[in-house]
């Protein structure tokens, strides 16, 4: 599978990084970018693609930012082929980062929950484990559609099994009116594989070796100017906060029962990743 990932002269590719669209010319350049709206499709309001109904997909050939793995199959080459079809006529190649799923819900929880009734501006140690756990399974956060412009709509399945829910795609409260929460069941592990087989056809990334992971976007991607915000840095909102070797352990504890597919995910990106390296020391171009 390593040795037949993707170089610069495939036609049409999805990435799964950042928020942009960019229509790319024939050659793979990039003719221009700018920032995707949030949009919710008008005749399945549970769909959250980053595109109007009326957005012209015909140039387009790379879309980036946090779908689920289905997004890739709205682009024109996949257009008739079918969500079923993969084929030389809609073969999407797709660049996806792992992050461990307990870095990834302590960001989420000073970014999005903190201020919450429940949270009540307290670090995450200061929680009972109890109220932890209401917190992963309650909190979502809501923005009006620019469709639907009366009504908010969930845009984030929260705490829990947050990368499982993109990649089977098994999304549960992305997309729903706010309305009643409804608790979201555990995604069952007849569905694990699906993840897997879906992530293996991309080429991984990992948050926390990010030199490497560069390494590997200029090998796979050439065509990517990854170094054009290289003056951004991560949003750092509290010092201080914990990290996933500070937590403490009953809370770490809670968050692992709620993120199981999540980090059975993360591990096998991790063995991925790993020889996607190995491929690079005798890569010759």
């Amino acid at each position: 599978m390593i040795f037949s990932l993707p170089k610069h002269n495939a036609s049409s590719t999805f990435t799964h990084t950042a928020g942009k669209l960019s229509d790319l010319d024939t050659n793979g350049n990039a003719m221009s970018r700018y920032d995707v709206p949030v949009e919710l499709e008008s005749d399945d309001p549970r769909s959250l693609l980053m595109r109007g109904p009326a957005r012209d997909m015909s140039n387009v050939s790379i879309i980036a930012g946090h779908f689920d793995f289905d997004a890739m199959y709205a682009l024109p080459q996949c257009s008739t082929a079918g969500r079923k079809g993969r084929s030389s006529s809609c073969n999407p190649h797709c660049f996806v980062v792992a992050r461990h799923p307990i870095d990834r819900a302590i960001s989420y929880y000073y970014q999005r929950a903190i201020t919450t009734d429940i949270a009540r501006n307290r670090s995450m140690n200061e929680l009972t484990a109890e109220e932890l756990e209401l917190i992963v399974l309650s909190v979502r956060v809501a923005e009006t559609s620019t469709i639907f412009t009366d009504q908010k709509f969930f845009i984030d399945d929260g705490m829990s099994e947050a990368a499982c829910r993109a990649i089977i795609p098994d999304r549960y409260t992305v997309g729903l009116p706010v309305g009643d929460l409804l608790i979201p069941p555990m995604i069952s592990e007849s569905l694990y594989p699906t993840a897997l087989n879906n992530v293996q056809q991309c080429v991984v990334g990992m948050q926390e070796d990010w030199d490497n992971t560069m390494r590997v976007l200029d090998h796979w991607f050439p065509w990517i100017d990854y170094t054009e915000h290289l003056e951004l840095k991560a949003m750092k909102l509290f010092v201080g906060q914990e990290t996933r070797h500070t937590l403490r352990a009953d809370l770490y504890n809670v968050l692992f029962q709620l993120n199981k597919c999540d980090f059975m995910l993360f591990e096998n990106m991790k063995v991925l990743f790993l020889k996607q390296l190995e491929v690079l020391k005798y890569a010759l171009f």
